[in-house]
């Protein structure tokens, strides 16, 4: 242990000289702590918009005057998707998906107000968030950090002193995995520090938000680690610290930037999707199918049958309530069938991501960081049809109050009342085990990410020659 700590001190001193090692460092502390605290500010503010928006629109529900059921059924109003507490981390897919849709009679809107929309050319450029940096700049610093390990300790002719003064290739790569360790925790530590407090200040985002941020971290720690061994097995390898530093950045571009992208376009082929257009077209047509005046008046003959009376005026209900709600849960499977296929599309998609994370671990720690974060496709589908299972429940009790107490040839108008039995939305985020479920192709992609570096690493030390 005593060499060890020696070797350690030598590295952590070295590393701190090194004038550019040391700006490095500072240049990555300024950007995760930047990026932390502009994230927390965004957060809170983006958090606070949707309340009082949600409370708006609901409020506006609510204080509408009397009218008649079916036309506050049309009347509806929006439903905002909460801003998960660790979205402050990884905003994922929030951006581009939508988090506002209306509620109203006869159709299941399409989600609107998506902030990367409003950004212009800036939404092309990667966002500054801390998973956005924690993945792709952190990996650089560590082969900035590292990449001279040991082929430098070659190149200057004091690896072969160090072996025979008895310092063993493992104790001494350890000792440097070590050194690079302590400035990759240092980098992190503010960023987690901001991102902590903004945890504990913002909203409540329930009681699994602790043991979601630590898996967040556990993970990233993996890639990472990853990383590190990487850059001390290449440096291992190779001669010379220039041969090193070079097919380490080639390895981070092809990882971090254009494999990721290649994998995107091929998703994209290889499980094609409908283009907007495409789909509501077709879902309109479905829709076509679902309704018409026909089988109106097929459901008014049926209901006077019922009551045996031949005029709609003898009926002691009004038979429109219930064609309406026959139209309604006519259109409900059409609704399932359509929104359902497109997001199973899209899970493909995702899917064959998870997969290519085995051969690019940057997709696999994207996909684990945005399911913890709440920021998926899993977290945005279980909105979507939590909102659709509410619009459901507006137009049964609107519907039913017009069976009950409306009639043909009257004008007839809800007591404001009835807004209040529609109960106000709340949302609850599918539970923990079921998202790591979605993503457990991107987990055990990172955990053989970290073996295989481990072991490339460890294989490469110990047969490390001056």
């Amino acid at each position: 242990m005593s060499t060890l700590a020696v070797i350690l001190r030598h590295e952590l001193t070295s590393q701190w000289r090194d004038g550019r090692a040391r700006a490095i460092v500072v240049i990555a502390l300024l950007l995760l702590a930047v990026a932390a605290a502009v994230s927390v500010q965004q957060h809170a503010q983006m958090a606070e918009e949707r309340h009082h928006a949600h409370e708006a629109e609901w409020q506006r529900w609510l204080d509408q005057p009397a009218r008649n059921p079916h036309s506050a059924a049309h009347y509806g109003f929006y439903v905002f998707k909460p801003a998960p507490a660790l979205g402050l981390l990884d905003p994922g897919l929030d951006p581009y998906l939508g988090i506002s849709t209306w509620l109203e009679a006869h159709w299941m809107n399409d989600f609107i107000h998506r902030p990367a929309q409003d950004q212009g050319v800036l939404s092309r450029f990667p966002a500054l968030n801390p998973a956005q940096l924690v993945q792709t700049v952190l990996p650089l610093l560590l082969i900035f950090l590292g990449f001279a390990s040991l082929s430098g300790e070659r190149a200057q002719g004091t690896l072969g002193q160090l072996l025979s003064l008895g310092v063993a290739p493992t104790r001494l790569a350890l000792g440097k995995l070590l050194g690079t360790s302590f400035w990759l925790l240092l980098t992190l530590l503010p960023a987690l520090l901001i991102a902590a407090l903004g945890l504990a200040l913002g909203p409540d985002g329930g009681e699994e938000v602790p043991l979601r941020f630590a898996l967040w971290l556990v993970f990233h720690l993996l890639y990472l680690g990853g990383w590190a061994v990487l850059v001390l097995g290449v440096s291992a390898r190779l001669q010379t610290p220039r041969g090193a530093l070079t097919t380490l950045l080639t390895i981070w571009l092809l990882v971090c930037w254009i494999l990721p992208r290649i994998a995107t376009e091929v998703a994209a082929v290889v499980q094609p999707l409908p283009s907007t257009a495409e789909w509501r077209i077709d879902l309109q047509a479905s829709l076509g199918e679902s309704h018409s005046s026909e089988r109106a008046l097929r459901v008014r003959e049926r209901v006077l049958a019922e009551y045996g009376v031949e005029r709609t005026e003898d009926l002691p209900i009004d038979w429109r309530g219930i064609s309406l709600q026959e139209e309604e849960e006519a259109n409900y499977p059409i609704f399932d069938q359509h929104f359902g296929a497109l997001f199973d599309g899209y899970r493909s998609q995702e899917r064959l991501l998870q997969q290519a994370g085995f051969l690019i671990p940057a997709l696999a720690v994207q996909s684990v960081s945005q399911a913890l974060a709440g920021t998926d496709l899993t977290h945005h589908r279980a909105f979507v049809f939590a909102a659709e299972a509410h619009r459901r429940v507006i137009q049964e009790l609107m519907n039913h109050n017009v069976t009950l107490y409306d009639r043909e040839g009257t004008d007839y108008r809800a007591d404001p009342e009835l807004w209040a039995t529609v109960p106000e939305f709340a949302y609850r985020p599918p539970g923990l085990l079921g998202v790591l479920a979605e993503v457990r192709w991107a987990m055990l992609a990172l955990l053989l990410w970290a073996g295989v570096t481990a072991t490339f690493a460890y294989l490469q030390v110990r047969s490390a020659r001056p």
